[in-house]
């Protein structure tokens, strides 16, 4: 133990007066990465995730928050059911027509749409 004190020390003082190399500086620790924000946690969770959270919220600004996103996520996830009936192809017959086609194209595609009905597309052919 003596023995690496001296060496030690005889390498300090050989750095003093310039004969080794100045040591190089350590790297600094990182950091520890900092906690999740809420608004991170909140995007990646599902309905009933958000639903939990809100339960167990600590202050009334973090439940209000939340519920607001829940609400938004909730409007988003309506919206895409609303629009799932778009894209589908499929057969009907001449007593289905009216339904399907002319009924159907009087339904609005969103609220924001200022033109009334939605377009239908239709592929006529005849079996044979």
């Amino acid at each position: 133990m003596l023995q690496k004190f001296i060496v030690i020390y005889s390498n300090d003082a050989l750095r003093k007066h310039g004969i080794l190399p100045p040591r190089e500086p350590t790297p600094p620790t990182p950091s520890p990465p900092s906690s999740p924000k809420l608004e991170d946690i909140v995007a990646g969770a599902s309905t009933s995730e958000l639903q939990e959270l809100e339960d167990e919220a600590i202050d009334s600004e973090t439940e209000r928050m939340i519920a607001s996103y829940r609400q938004q996520r909730l409007a988003e996830l309506r919206e895409q059911t609303r629009n799932a009936r778009f894209g589908e192809i499929y057969p009907i017959s001449r007593e289905d027509y009216t339904k399907e086609v002319t009924d159907a194209s009087k339904v609005d595609s969103s609220e924001e749409s200022k033109i009334k009905g939605t377009g239908v597309v239709c592929f006529l052919y005849k079996d044979g």
